[in-house]
């Protein structure tokens, strides 16, 4: 049986997706894109329409810090056995590279500033009930280390710290080109 959740239709969340994407090409010159279907149940995607329906933005950015050592900050979330870049859900008028700044301070107590974009990932919510899957576009920068010093301060963050190289658990590997 196909579910039927209420919130925005697939089509307009992919139409602001695109838009996102297309805002960040504007400013940025160009976005290295990458796609992936993100498993999820069937109440995560209805969440995920129901929250763009009710606040007209969906979506997030995060940012790989370095500093003048050339080590980069990762955090661990609670959880999880995987380490990434801060990140965090975008708030309405909240920019893309605010929205990065915010999630390093929050989650990682370190004050960095937004020196590029690196990749946007578009991340292909699809609960297996047959719906058309619906996109969630995740913006990650690179910054420059300004000041602070790695702590979990989030809620649900484990662990941040500075690594000199990456540790084999990453969420994903293409953080990897990135260091």
């Amino acid at each position: 049986m196909v579910r039927r959740g209420r919130g925005t239709d697939p089509s307009a969340l992919r139409r602001h997706a695109d838009g996102v994407v297309s805002d960040l090409v504007a400013e940025y010159g160009r976005a290295d894109c990458i796609r992936r279907r993100w498993p999820c149940d069937p109440d995560t995607y209805d969440r995920l329409r129901e929250t763009y329906g009710s606040v007209g933005v969906v979506g997030g950015a995060g940012a790989l810090v370095t500093d003048g050592d050339r080590r980069s900050l990762l955090v661990r979330y609670e959880g999880e056995s995987v380490w990434s870049d801060p990140g965090t859900g975008r708030r309405p008028g909240e920019s893309m590279t605010e929205c990065a700044t915010r999630a390093v301070r929050e989650d990682a107590g370190v004050e960095c500033t937004v020196t590029d974009l690196a990749q946007v990932h578009l991340l292909y919510a699809d609960d297996d009930t047959g719906r058309q899957p619906v996109p969630r576009p995740f913006a990650l920068f690179t910054a420059r280390y300004e000041s602070g010093e790695p702590r979990p301060v989030g809620d649900g963050v484990e662990a941040a710290r500075w690594w000199s190289g990456l540790p084999d658990e990453l969420r994903y590997e293409e953080l990897r080109e990135l260091a």
